[in-house]
């Protein structure tokens, strides 16, 4: 999970500078960071509820698991500030 985590903030990071020095491939790299950070952040949410629930006790619908991933990745966020 933790690897999943690191590479998403890598990359991240990687369409971020591209973004600052304008370059060329700009676009697709912002659009694979977005894509490769919410997915990997999804899943690892997924996973860790999945792990941590008795008999069901959490819902696993995807807007709850998304609203859970996107609160993570905000804190990992002020954790870099």
């Amino acid at each position: 999970m933790v690897t999943k985590l690191v590479a998403s903030r890598l990359l991240v990071r990687k369409a971020a500078l591209a973004l600052d020095q304008n370059s060329k491939d700009t676009v697709p790299l912002c659009a694979m960071a977005k894509l490769f950070a919410t997915d990997s952040c999804f899943d690892v949410k997924k996973k860790k509820l999945s792990s941590t629930s008795k008999h069901n006790k959490f819902s696993l619908s995807s807007s709850s698991l998304f609203r859970s991933a996107t609160k993570h990745y905000k804190c990992m966020a002020a954790m870099d500030t």
